[in-house]
């Protein structure tokens, strides 16, 4: 049975696979979402978006809302997406989600139903200091552990 485990914090992320249990890990796809980096000023116009009340003349300001947390359900679509059509092209048999409470919350949200049911783990771990490091292989061994 072939195992996928995704990586991932709010602009990048890692997908590694394994047929043995981790003992033969090796990355398949390496993810970056660059806007999730930006500052908020360059996400954002200087000046909220004009909008018609549904009813009547009147004209109100749009809700900026958190551009970040945008972004971060942007990417967390993009990777559900490409997980979705991988799982439907039986690529994988079972996945695995390593990400922090916040950004495994988005993930959540957006993968499908089918794809729902392909998760055996989530691991709910800030792993922004792990994502580029070699070592990060050891830490998802100790999964299968």
């Amino acid at each position: 049975m072939r195992t996928w485990i995704i990586v991932a914090e709010a602009s990048r992320a890692k997908l590694f696979e394994t047929d043995n249990n981790g003992a033969d890990l090796r990355m398949v796809h390496e993810f970056r979402h660059p806007d999730s980096r930006k500052k908020t000023g360059d996400l954002t116009s200087d000046k909220p978006g004009r909008a018609f009340d549904s009813v009547g003349r009147g004209r109100h300001a749009e809700e900026k809302g958190d551009a970040h947390v945008r972004e971060q359900q942007v990417f967390a679509h993009e990777l559900a997406v490409f997980l979705d059509k991988a799982r439907s092209d039986k690529r994988f048999d079972h996945l695995m989600i390593m990400a922090g409470p916040r950004f495994l919350g988005e993930l959540r949200q957006s993968i499908s139903i089918p794809l729902k049911k392909c998760v055996t783990k989530e691991v709910d771990k800030d792993l922004a200091g792990w994502v580029g490091k070699k070592d990060l292989k050891e830490r998802i061994t100790e999964l299968f552990s």
